[in-house]
């Protein structure tokens, strides 16, 4: 009486202990991550962690939809293809004193590696009505996706975009100690391309 008897269908009261302490250990012993946050809006005390994220290669790590109006590139009334480049670059001071003037979104259309910074450039054209999504492989050191288009009635302000390739927050440990650090997360970056310049779109529902 009071033992485990084989074959009643029940468990023994070892094995119910051993699968309780399994669960309970697997609830504080967990690696979580956050939402992907673009990196300027990370917290200051974050920065030590972000300084030692590795930015690795990442097999489709960039994804880009490219909406165009059926106005792309108007020119004297009509639409047009577009020129396009694509840099993935490790900083971003750079791309962002060339996007300032004509003459710098000249030098920005050559696709060429205008400075250090530029880890991987990449043309593109695009065409009046035509939505295109676009998936890439992220190279290694690539923290940011900038673009640029060939308008011709070119105004700088509107002619590029620059998106910082978000982070996850992730926690290894135990719920009372754990450990944290950033990884890279997928860019996905959005944009109409009209008559005279891109826009953003909105990120889409998942």
């Amino acid at each position: 009486m009071g033992f485990f008897q084989p074959g009643n269908g029940g468990e023994p009261p070892m094995d119910k202990a051993l699968a309780c302490l399994g669960l309970f250990l697997s609830i504080l012993i967990c690696s979580c991550a956050s939402k992907p946050v673009d990196p300027k809006d990370l917290p200051a005390e974050s920065q030590n962690d972000v300084a030692a994220t590795r930015w690795s290669y990442a097999e489709n790590g960039l994804v880009m939809e490219l909406a165009s109006t059926d106005t792309l590139n108007l020119f004297e009334g009509a639409p047009h293809t577009l020129l396009l480049c694509v840099y993935e670059l490790s900083g971003r001071e750079g791309f962002e004193a060339l996007a300032q003037t004509r003459s710098g979104i000249d030098k920005l259309l050559e696709c060429t590696n205008f400075d250090p910074s530029v880890v991987m450039s990449r043309r593109r054209i695009a065409h009046p009505g035509a939505t295109e999504s676009v998936v890439m492989d992220r190279h290694e050191n690539a923290r940011y996706l900038g673009i640029v288009g060939g308008f011709y009635n070119l105004t700088p302000a509107r002619a590029t975009m620059l998106k910082a390739i978000p982070l996850v927050e992730e926690h290894d440990g135990a719920l009372w100690w754990s450990k944290r650090s950033f990884q890279p997360a997928v860019l996905n970056m959005r944009l109409e391309l009209g008559a005279d310049g891109f826009r953003p779109l909105p990120a889409q529902e998942k």
